[in-house]
């Protein structure tokens, strides 16, 4: 890979070598779209009420994202689209192949690949980013601040969603917290969010209900967690509706009007073919008696509206050329 040479990432581990033969031509996203700007200055004008949110500037957002996720110091710069395409191959290339022993050539691609892989998922990333960025807030602190929580953050990839959120609405304070468990990739992410002025990322069980004694004693303007199983595996795998629980436990108070993400989660079981929402209403809870179910994740509310999990993302698919489309790991 040729890295742009400013020395705040130049001395960073290169990634390892796959077979320069089967390199795909492609870009990333379509060079149409790309725009020679640094990470920074895509956040701020997504933040920026007075411009719209162009679906373009989401894809260059997270594109930019990743690289910097992988070489801290890349978000104040421009990064070739060229370069930022080759680390996205050599990431779907190594992550569908499960090859450990490439993966531990670049250290990022084994500390954070999970987590980068639900980043990587591009076209529902987006989707997702969009539905936050653009919905209407109902529980604003009185004070004048915007206070947001990510539960189970990941590379901390909603907490952008929710920093363009509060300033689009107006708000220069922002309180922004994310909770993640993996020690590693919660001070990767906590580092991004440190550079990028997102907000603090904690290492701890969203699960634990003493997670939430420091976010109680004000409104809560936002709620996100993604911690949402595909839906091939039973609900109870991820930790969706545990997490939910501590939170309202502690919080209940402080979510009147919350906006989530995602607004409602639909499961069913498959035998009986029964689903059920889960909302902000029963705490996104399966019933009692379905909790003995083999529930599955079905489809989320987004933007207002109910989608299927694997129709997520069908706006962003015609951004993405065709060649990284078919190596793509899915998020769900």
């Amino acid at each position: 890979m040729i890295l742009t040479q400013e020395a705040a990432y130049a001395g960073a581990p290169q990634p390892p070598e796959i077979d320069r033969k089967k390199r795909r031509s492609a870009q990333i996203i379509k060079p149409g779209i790309y725009e020679k700007t640094p990470l920074i200055e895509d956040l701020a004008m997504l933040a920026d009420p007075r411009l719209p949110v162009d679906d373009g500037r989401i894809m260059n957002l997270l594109v930019k994202y990743f690289f910097a996720y992988i070489y801290p110091g890349a978000e104040k710069h421009v990064v070739p689209l060229g370069d930022i395409s080759e680390l996205f191959e050599e990431f779907y290339v190594i992550w569908r192949a499960e090859d450990e022993e490439k993966r531990k050539a670049l250290p990022a691609f084994r500390d954070y690949g999970y987590a980068l892989r639900m980043l990587a998922d591009l076209p529902k990333s987006a989707h997702i980013l969009r539905s936050i960025m653009t919905r209407p807030l109902f529980n604003a602190d009185p004070s004048g601040r915007y206070r947001g929580l990510d539960l189970g953050s990941g590379t901390g990839a909603l907490l952008l969603g929710a920093f363009v959120q509060a300033g689009r609405h107006g708000f220069s304070e922002r309180e922004l917290w994310g909770v993640e468990y993996d020690r590693a990739i919660a001070e990767r992410t906590g580092l991004m969010a440190g550079r990028l002025g997102l907000g603090e990322i904690l290492t701890a069980d969203a699960r634990d209900p003493a997670v939430y004694d420091r976010f109680a004693g004000a409104p809560l303007a936002y709620v996100s967690n993604e911690t949402i199983p595909p839906s091939f595996q039973r609900l109870r795998t991820e930790h969706f509706t545990a997490i939910h629980a501590s939170l309202f436990e502690k919080c209940a108070k402080w979510l009147k009007g919350t906006f989530f993400f995602p607004e409602a989660l639909v499961v069913y079981e498959p035998k009986t073919k029964v689903s059920v929402a889960l909302t902000p209403n029963n705490r996104f809870q399966p019933p009692r008696h379905y909790e003995r179910m083999h529930l599955y994740s079905q489809a989320i509310v987004i933007e207002g509206r109910m989608r299927h999990l694997h129709k997520l993302g069908r706006d962003f698919v015609k951004y993405v050329p065709r060649p990284f489309l078919e190596i793509m790991p899915g998020r769900w």
